[in-house]
Order: C-alpha cells, then structure tokens, then sequence
C-alpha cells in the first residue's frame, strides 16, 4: 500500500525484466512505478536509459525534464534541464514550421534562466534559437534581460550593440537603438563600433549636427584608409550641404586629398569651398588639378571655366583667356563656356573675337536645327546667345517654344515672362516696302520667277476654284461674323487682298495638292481657302499665321504654284517662260505637260503684257530645282504667316494640326515644313524683319 515502496520493487522487477530480456515488461513496470511515485528518481533515470538505448530522442527530452523536477541539487537540476534543452533543441522528428519545432527547446533553456540567470550556455542557446527563427523582438527582451544579469563590461557592450543592430534594423526602433549606443558611449567614449553606428543613424535620419560631431570623433580614431574616406566626405558633406560650415568642410576634404590626391569629389568640393571663403590661390591649385584628372565632358567643361575665372580674378588675363577659348573650343554650343568667353572678351574689347566666337556657336546650333537634330537643350543655349548676339526677337522665339513644350514649370513660367508675342501681332503693311518683302522670299525662289507669277497670275486663275475635290461643299462656307473669318478679313484688308471664300473642312474631307493638310488655298478667281477643322481651336494667333499665310499666296499668285505638285507646278511656270524662250525644256517635266501649259498661257496672256513679262520669263529659263521651289514658295508664305502671328508654337501648331504631332522635338524633326520655319524663327532675317515690322 505504500506507493514509495512500491515503486521501488517495481524498479526491481523493471531491472529483472531487463536482465532477461523483456524491455517491454521492463518499461512497463517503470511506468507503474511512476504512477505510483511521480518522482522516483531511479524509476526516471531508468527510462531515460531506455530511451537512450531506443535512440528515441522526444523520449529522452521528456525523461530529463522529468529528472529536472525532482532532482533536489540546483546544479544537478541545472544540468538536466541544459542536457533537455539541447537534445530538443536537436530533435528533427517535428514537422512544424521552425518556431513551433523549437519550442520545447525554448521552454527548457527558459526554465535554466529562471533557475541561474546569469548561465552563459543557456542564454548561448536561447539566443542562438531566437536568431535561428527570426524572433527578432523575443531576441531583444532576451538581451536586455542579459544586459541586466551580466557582470562582464565586455559581454554587456556586446550585448547592447547586438541589441542596437535589432532595434535599428528588423523592430525599426531606431530611438531605441540609438539610446542602446549612447548608453556604451557614456562608459567608452572612444568606443568604434559604437560611434560608427550612431554616426551612420544620425547621419540617415537627417540629425546632421549630432552626426557631424559623431563623425568627428570617428575622424580620431578611425584606421581603415577606406573607413576613413568616407567619414571625411561624409563630414565634408554635412558642413557645405547641411550645416554650413566652410573650416571644417575644408579641413575633412583636405584630409582626403592627403591620402587619395585624385578623389574627384574632394577636389570638386574644395574648390566650391575655397572660392567661398575667397582663397584664390588654393581654389586655382585644386581647380587645376580637377580640369587635369576629369573625363566627364560636363565636369571638365564646368572645371575649365572656373580656371578661367580664378585667373581673371587673379589678374592672369593670359591664362584666363587660354582657359575659356579651351572650354569654348571643347564645346561650342554650351552656353556657359560661350558666354563666359564672350564675356571676357568684352571686357578685353575683342568685340570682333566676341561676335565671330557668337556667330560660329549660334551657326552651329542653327545648323543641328536644320538637320532635324535637336531637343530642349538646343533651345536652350539658343535663346541665351541669340540674346548675346542682340537678337532678342529670334531669342523670344526660341523662349516661345521652350515655355511651350519644356517639362520644367520654372522654366516655363520663365520663358513667358520675357517671351510673350506682340498682343495683336505685327502689321503686315510694311510688307509695302520692297526691301523689305523681299527678305521673306526664300533664295530658291528667283525674283524673276516671282514677277513672272505677279503678271501672268491673275489671268491664270480664272474661274471658280475646284472644291469637290477636297470634298468641300459650299454649306462649309464661313459667314461674316464668325471669328475665324473676321481674322482672314483683318489680314487680307492689311495685304491688300480681295475678299476670299474660307471654308472650314470636316476631318473626313480629302487634302489633296501638296500643301500642308491643316491649310489650303485653291486658287480661282475668288480664291478659296480651306482651314482644318482643328485649327480654330487653336486660337486667335494660330489663325492670323493661317490668314496670312494663306492670304500671302493669293497676293503673290504663288497659290498656283503650291496648289499643285511640283512637277505641274515647273509645266505651270515652264509654259510662261516658253512663251518667250520656245525651245524651253526642263528635266523634271514631261514634255507634254510642259506643250499643253504653254498652249493654255498662250491663250490667256495678253499680247500688251508680253513686254513686261519678257524680261523676268527670259531670267527664269534656267535649270531651277522643282522641289525647291515648291519648298521656296511654302516656306515664304509660312515666313510671313510667323512675322503676323509673332507667335512661333502657335505657328507650328497650325502647320500640324490634325496630324497627331506634337510641338515636342522629336515630333517636329521629321516634319521638313515645322522645321524649315522653326530655323526662319532663328535666322537673321526674322529678327531684323520682326524689328522693321514693329
């Protein structure tokens, strides 16, 4: 009846049944016992043995928790329960995920703490556990319950860093981690690791004043070369962007430089800082030094005008002069590099050096404009020194279209604040004036052949102009009184221009002849001029460029030459010129349509206007390029639709409309109409003409 002591025979019969060869009956009996004595040690310690003895390691586990309990020695229950923990910790017979397998293992390594908080080996396992399982918060309870049962200084300066690289980094405790950091600081002022790490936290969380003096400290006791560049530059960045403060931005990039004589962003740097605080002299020697090492196009361009600058505040004028023709000759279209040479040459009074280094950089740009090759930048530097060059009506059009197509707001507003076009646009009256209405002829169109077409124009054109083939019906006319056509009656009252028809054409109607799809005139007696349907909503500048370069042809009688390709178009001008040179024959014309043209001149030209014509046919009767012609006779009366309009992106808007274009570079470099009037807008000849008209 006493369990105790029948617990014992049972460990007996358990040892019996051992020794002859009944494991089964031996654990059952130990079984019993412990039924009846929970904690018979012998009984426990038996089983434990069996279970070693089967390799069952759960078994094992249990058996040693067990003996933990009821062991009476804390050194003795301290052992059981590490023995436990790591064989659990060992146990791969779970299939639950890692925090849940490794609980057991937890559990027991938790209960040696509870039992000698200061065990290095059970808080080893425990820690390595945590960190296994990504316990990250777990973790940092556990450190700090470590932190507070340690005696070693070096174990808790450990232990507080293991804990600061958690907070900072997987909790996103960063007040915590830094207070962790601070703590060691306190004890070991000079402490690496530590300063290293807060002074990178301050440094990212934009605490710029705390980092610059952490970094300082670093600056002292740092070894690592390359540790060390970048606790210099890093100080060197906080004291010129952050917290200004040139002596010690200079003394940490100088370091720099006493160790890395090449590191660019030092000497950059550096030469900011000496020109601040106004030492010519380092800033030149560093400057130098930079212009020699960099190969960055940008970087050497910007060092190469800072030489030159230093110099001329140094008083080398000599020197100066060879750095800015250097950067200006390395690169001929950058702004900065052509007006500080243009600059320094007005001081020096080289004016003819100043306008021929002008010239060659706008004939360059004006060249890439003409090719089709440019973007923003382009426009950029144009306006600048178009400006330079006192061409400030070509440089407001070069402004136009950068406010009208630049993706930066400031730029934008910029751009209009000085580039706005004439309110009402330039009368064309002036265009009066013969020297000055032959100025917006482009060169391929001869004077001869523009006499010949003012004469013989007029009698060419007779009859009603043919609208059913741009599908254009009569109900598409324009009435007195609407907007549009008010603009075309103001413009054709300023040419002098009989009245016209101007039709708005659906989107759906054909185009037809060669001219621009969104513009058209069809010559007749009354001409008629087809607008796009798009372009009123344009506004009021996009169609005072429409109205006069529409209304431009019909006063030149040039519109009979645009209305047709360009090969009817030389027959056209061949039959007048056959008239008085009969045996007139030209490459790109049929000789058909070459004999039926002059057979219709011949019938409509007056034999009293024969002499007046004759002179300026006779000129003509050369081997004229039909395309460029026809290109001539385009780009004139786009010419004086831009000198109307003073508004070069709603000129080009009207000669796109309904084409899916843009007024972004890219869109504009392949249309070969946008880009010949874009290079007019840059060109001499419309700011002198843009003046006169004003």
């Amino acid at each position: 009846g006493d369990g105790r002591a029948a617990a014992t025979y049972l460990r007996r019969a358990a040892a019996d049944h051992v020794s002859a060869a009944a494991p089964s009956d031996a654990v059952r009996c130990l079984r019993e016992a412990l039924a009846l004595d929970p904690e018979h040690l012998p009984s426990l310690m038996a089983l434990r043995r069996d279970a070693a003895h089967r390799r069952d390691l759960a078994a094992i586990v249990e058996a040693s928790a067990m003996e933990a309990r009821v062991l009476r020695g804390r050194e003795a229950r301290l052992a059981a329960l590490l023995r436990a923990a790591e064989l659990a910790r060992h146990d791969d017979t779970s299939t639950a995920p890692p925090p849940n397998r490794h609980v057991r293992a937890l559990g027991l390594f938790r209960q040696a703490l509870d039992l000698e908080p200061g065990n290095e080996v059970a808080f080893a396992g425990l820690r390595a556990l945590l960190e296994e399982n990504a316990a990250h918060a777990v973790l940092a309870e556990a450190l700090a319950a470590r932190v507070a049962a340690a005696r070693n200084p070096f174990e808790i300066t450990a232990l507080r860093l293991a804990r600061a690289e958690l907070l900072a980094g997987p909790l996103s405790d960063r007040r915590g981690a830094k207070a962790e950091l601070e703590t060691i600081l306190q004890k070991e002022p000079q402490h690496a690791r530590a300063l290293a790490r807060l002074s990178d936290l301050q440094y990212e969380d934009g605490a710029f004043v705390e980092a610059g003096e952490l970094y300082l400290r670093r600056a002292v006791v740092e070894r690592a070369p390359e540790v060390l560049r970048e606790v210099l530059v890093r100080l060197g960045r906080i004291y010129t962007q952050h917290v200004p403060d040139p002596s010690r931005a200079i003394g940490a990039y100088a370091r720099v430089l006493q160790t890395e004589p090449e590191d660019r962003e030092a000497l950059e740097a550096l030469s900011d800082l000496y020109v601040e605080v106004g030492d010519t002299k380092r800033a030149l020697a560093v400057t130098e030094a930079l212009a020699r090492l960099e190969r960055e196009p940008a970087r050497r361009l910007a060092a190469l005008v800072r030489c030159g600058q230093l110099h001329e505040r140094a008083g080398d004028l000599r020197h100066a002069a060879a750095h800015f023709r250097a950067a200006a000759d390395e690169a001929p279209r950058d702004v900065t590099a052509v007006t500080e040479l243009a600059r320094f040459l007005e001081r020096t009074r080289d004016h003819a050096g100043r306008r021929a280094l002008l010239d060659h950089s706008v004939g360059l740009l004006r060249h890439d404009v003409e090719r089709g090759r440019f973007d923003l930048g382009t426009l950029r530097a144009l306006v600048p020194l178009l400006q330079a060059r006192g061409e400030t009506r070509a440089a407001a059009a070069a402004a136009q279209l950068l406010a009208a197509t630049s993706d930066d707001a400031a730029e934008r507003e910029a751009a209009r604040g000085w580039a706005a076009p004439p309110p009402r646009g330039r009368r064309l009256a002036a265009l009066a004036r013969p020297e000055l209405d032959e100025r917006t002829f482009p060169p391929a169109l001869l004077p001869g052949m523009r006499h010949v077409m003012r004469l013989v124009g007029p009698y060419l054109a007779k009859g009603a102009p043919d609208l059913a083939r741009h599908g254009v019906a009569r109900g598409e006319r324009l009435a007195r009184g609407q907007a549009a056509r008010d603009v075309f009656e103001g413009v054709a009252a300023e040419l002098g221009v009989a009245d016209v028809d101007v039709y708005l054409r659906s989107p759906s109607s054909g185009v037809g002849g060669s001219e621009t799809s969104s513009l058209r005139v069809e010559p007749g007696e009354r001409p008629a001029i087809l607008l796009a349907a798009e372009l009123p909503a344009l506004g009021g500048r996009a169609l005072r460029f429409a109205a006069a370069r529409a209304l431009r042809l019909v006063a030149t009688h040039l519109d009979l030459l645009l209305a047709v390709p360009p090969a009817e178009a030389g027959a056209l001008l061949g039959g007048i010129i056959r008239q008085f040179v009969p045996d007139f024959r030209h490459a790109g014309v049929r000789d058909d349509l070459l004999d039926r043209e002059a057979e219709r001149v011949a019938k409509v030209l007056p034999r009293k206007l024969k002499p007046d014509v004759m002179p300026f046919a006779v000129e003509s009767a050369g081997a004229f390029d039909l395309e460029a012609l026809h290109a001539a006779v385009r780009d004139g009366a786009n010419a004086v639709g831009l000198l109307a309009c003073g508004d070069l992106p709603a000129a080009l808007a009207a000669l796109v409309a309904g084409s899916g274009r843009t007024l972004a570079p890219a869109d504009l470099s392949p249309h070969a109409e946008a880009v010949a009037l874009l290079r007019f807008a840059l060109s001499d000849d419309y700011d002198e003409l843009a003046q006169a008209m004003e």
